[in-house]
């Protein structure tokens, strides 16, 4: 079933935070090649222009962790 598509920027609130609650289903981004060109499929950039300032960080993982009450996180971050 091929589920209709929805616009990065209708997302949660576009102009807030952007935050977006995953529940327990896979969330993917794919792109499929049918063509021979050049595509930087993902790319995140920041404008970092803040002097002396060295708490920003263009993408961070962290483990929600629930101090092992109920579950343990397997693997936090795998590159294939």
């Amino acid at each position: 079933m091929q589920v209709p598509a929805t616009n990065w920027h209708q997302i949660g609130d576009a102009t807030g935070d952007g935050v977006v609650v995953m529940g327990e289903t896979d969330q993917n981004l794919d792109w499929n090649m049918v063509t021979d060109k050049a595509l930087n499929a993902l790319e995140i950039t920041m404008t970092h222009d803040v002097s002396d300032t060295t708490t920003q960080k263009v993408l961070s993982v962290a483990n929600a962790d629930d101090s092992a009450a109920v579950g343990t996180l397997e693997t936090i971050l795998s590159v294939d």
